[in-house]
């Protein structure tokens, strides 16, 4: 875990050989690539079947209304809705348009699926009481997973009127997204995909969880940079005014 929470921002920045390369970051010298739905779908849903197969199966995950069993439940259930989430998402929402090197699809692929094995067996031996902390953090996660939705529909629906594109050969008919914070920010759905990791951080309050919250957070803070300079310079009259994640702030 803790090997992650320094990796993820690194390579995000290029410092590790672990690559990066989707959506409009994709290098043209990539060879080995698969369309952009399949590849998304093959990194989301190894970790949302490690997901399933300890809610069907782990005997350490009982229904109880035991608080500590109570929070463990939550926390599972966090982690199975989180990649059904992402896996439905990949189905029918997400608009592709390009491909995915298969260099940058298999880390990411692996990370997921550790990241919610090693999460879900530390929750499994340890005793959480569920209280105000938990709500909240139940509250902020449920917040997170549903503004990063609707965020990915506006995206969704932007590019079925043809506002908006991934790549980055069209930069000058490049559309940024806009409506609702996309009129602040340029990544709002990644700064609600971090509250859902804080959040699921406050739930479940192990090492593991606070750790892989920063690693995320340090992830898309950087990715949400990138994002911003690469429409500084790819986009004509782009918005001086938006900033990276946090609308007015950064």
């Amino acid at each position: 875990m803790i090997m992650l929470a320094i990796s993820m921002p690194l390579s995000e920045l290029g410092f590790t050989n672990v690559k990066n390369e989707y959506s409009k970051f994709v290098s043209e010298s990539a060879k080995t690539i698969l369309p952009s739905r399949l590849a998304m779908l093959i990194i989301y849903l190894p970790a949302f079947l490690v997901s399933l197969s300890f809610a069907l199966f782990a005997p350490s995950y009982n229904f109880s209304y035991a608080s500590s069993e109570r929070a463990k439940m939550i926390v599972l259930s966090l982690m199975v809705v989180h990649f059904a989430k992402r896996c439905l998402e990949v189905l029918f929402v997400h608009k592709y348009s390009g491909s995915i090197p298969i260099d940058s699809m298999v880390p990411i692929s692996i990370t997921y699926s550790l990241v919610s094995l090693s999460l879900l067996y530390l929750q499994s031996s340890v005793n959480v009481t569920y209280d105000t902390i938990s709500t909240l953090g139940l509250a902020v996660a449920v917040l997170g997973m549903t503004g990063n939705l609707i965020h990915h529909i506006q995206l969704a629906q932007l590019r079925s009127h043809g506002s908006s594109s991934s790549s980055s050969k069209q930069g000058s008919r490049y559309a940024p997204p806009h409506g609702l914070l996309f009129d602040y920010s340029v990544c709002p759905h990644y700064l609600f995909e971090i509250l859902e990791w804080i959040g699921f951080a406050l739930v479940s309050r192990t090492l593991g969880s606070y750790l892989v919250a920063f690693a995320f957070a340090s992830y898309l803070m950087t990715r949400s940079f990138r994002t911003l300079q690469w429409y500084k310079q790819n986009v004509p009259n782009f918005k001086t005014n938006q900033t990276a994640l946090i609308p007015f702030v950064f």
